[in-house]
């Protein structure tokens, strides 16, 4: 099969669902991109990790290998090793005549033989709204491209798995079914695509001011560029919601230009009158008394840099 000029991929879908700017800053100000830093790769690693133990729920399949760029290869050995009989393969790919390009984690033969399963595999502990939307867009492509789908799965982590010894990945996953809302999605998803197709070949970039969207799902690659002139503490560092967007509304940016009236949380009064002092806020006798209740020897994990996916200890 001829691949397309790919305009628009999976990925891509998803950028553009958080923020069109960030989208059309990636197709047309590469730029712009920031190299990745240790703490996004550890991300991407733990993700890989995880994708790599669910394989394990689906023995033997087919990996469909090829440096990230090579779309035409990954679509062409798709189809060969489906075509020389294979059920179950990882990282499939497929491309649609009009340029949407999308990778599944495993596609499974379903029970009636002549459809497949879509199945994604996430390194979260639940279901998050933008799954439904990476798998409703993943589910157009696919059968745009010519698959008959059954069932659209979702596998993530079992948050309340606990090891002891070898990790079995039956326990450590659980797996939803969620066809009926993916495909409740279906019109939506062809609407957005367009919208984001014709954002695309714009000249100029679309009007998008920063908001609470920046950092929701992800922290946007883009935001460097976007909040230059933010400071590095602001009311988008103590709010959000409807008080955010009152402050916006009312053109304050700056901690200290928040008036004094405004209704805040005790935390958030604490927080404002420490910056506006300098001063370092200290509750001493808490924690002193919090001091008193620990057992020494003490043991330390620094969960901030340990934030693997898959556990490391038993008893974790």
């Amino acid at each position: 099969m001829v691949c397309p000029r790919i305009r628009l991929s999976k990925s891509q879908y998803i950028k553009g669902l958080q923020c069109p700017l960030a989208l059309w800053y990636f197709k047309n100000r590469k730029d712009l991109i920031p190299k990745i830093d240790a703490a996004k790769q550890a991300l991407f690693d733990a993700g890989h990790e995880v994708g790599e133990l669910a394989k394990q729920l689906y023995p033997p399949g087919v990996e469909i290998k090829g440096k990230f760029y090579e779309i035409a290869k990954f679509v062409n050995d798709t189809q060969k090793e489906i075509a020389s009989g294979a059920s179950i393969l990882f990282e499939a790919a497929a491309c649609t005549r009009d340029g949407l390009y999308g990778r599944i984690d495993i596609l499974k033969k379903a029970n009636n033989e002549d459809a497949w399963e879509l199945i994604e595999v996430k390194s979260s502990t639940s279901v998050k709204p933008y799954h439904l939307e990476d798998m409703a867009v993943q589910l157009v492509i696919f059968e745009q491209a010519g698959f008959s789908v059954e069932t659209c799965r979702l596998i993530y982590v079992n948050k309340g798995f606990v090891k002891n010894g070898p990790i079995n990945p039956p326990d450590y996953f659980k797996m939803e079914d969620l066809t009926k809302p993916v495909r409740d999605r279906q019109a939506a998803v062809h609407t957005k695509i367009n919208e984001l197709l014709t954002i695309i070949a714009q000249n100029h970039e679309p009007s998008q001011p920063v908001g609470s969207h920046c950092n929701d799902p992800f922290e946007c690659e883009f935001k460097h560029h976007c909040w230059k002139q933010i400071p590095d503490y602001s009311v988008y560092s103590l709010f959000k919601g409807e008080k955010l967007q009152e402050l916006i509304a009312g053109n304050i940016c700056r901690i200290q230009d928040i008036p004094g009236q405004f209704a805040l949380t005790e935390k958030q009064r604490i927080d404002i009158n420490a910056y506006k002092k300098n001063e370092i806020h200290k509750e001493e006798q808490n924690i002193k008394s919090f001091l008193e209740t620990l057992q020494y020897p003490l043991y330390f994990l620094d969960y901030e840099t340990l934030s693997h996916a898959i556990p490391w200890f038993d008893k974790t």
